[in-house]
């Protein structure tokens, strides 16, 4: 993929589209350069759909991974059994073993 310019035209493009694909509630994880964090949450202001939950360090401390949430029509739409998916496929996918991650329920 070419980052364009400023690096970030594919994450750029996503952000832009992802509200269209997602379901209310619906995550997007994305992997970012270690120095775009800066440029990425700015951007992800801009995207009215989308809120931005928390960039993720890699193992070696450097940001690497936004993690992104559309806004929910309903906060009821996403149910414990949602949560407990998505913690799973998360640990699963961006923490590795012996990391873990846990969402609380309202």
């Amino acid at each position: 993929m070419d980052g364009g310019e400023e690096g970030i035209d594919c994450i750029r493009e996503i952000m832009i589209h992802a509200g269209r694909f997602l379901f209310p509630g619906g995550h997007l994880l994305m992997e970012m350069g270690f120095d775009q964090k800066e440029k990425v949450t700015v951007l992800a202001k801009t995207c009215p759909e989308l809120d931005l939950i928390e960039v993720v360090k890699d193992l070696a401390g450097h940001d690497r991974v936004v993690h992104l949430k559309k806004k929910l029509i309903n906060p009821y739409i996403f149910d414990k059994q949602d949560r407990i998916c998505f913690i799973e496929a998360f640990n699963k996918h961006i923490h590795g073993p012996g990391i873990r991650c846990f969402l609380q329920s309202r």
